[in-house]
């Protein structure tokens, strides 16, 4: 079984998504846990509200990179939006099946 862990950065909308999206993934058969270094998949919900916003979901991106380097890393939220360098997956509307994950 798939681990994958979020990591949810903002207000509570971002609480809520990452709620949904930890609905789907159950639903497809993913573990949720609270460690990335244990996950497989680690998806970031991010915030750029503010400059130190933006600036902290690239730090939660990089720590979590360097907890688990094996990991899949999804950047989620705001940053998706905002930043074309950074790889992302649309989440909420993509994620139906462990499939759509493993093609990552």
């Amino acid at each position: 079984m798939m681990r994958c862990c979020f990591i949810t950065l903002g207000c509570r909308v971002n609480q809520y998504e990452s709620d949904a999206m930890a609905e789907l993934l159950t639903q497809a058969g993913f573990e949720i846990t609270e460690n990335p270094a244990e996950a497989d998949v680690c998806i970031v919900n991010t915030c750029t509200v503010t400059n130190i916003a933006d600036r902290k979901s690239r730090q939660m991106l990089s720590k979590a990179h360097k907890l688990n380097p094996n990991a899949k890393l999804i950047a989620a939220g705001e940053a998706r939006k905002r930043r074309q360098n950074w790889r992302v997956f649309t989440l909420c509307s993509e994620v139906r099946t462990r499939t759509a994950l493993s093609n990552l």
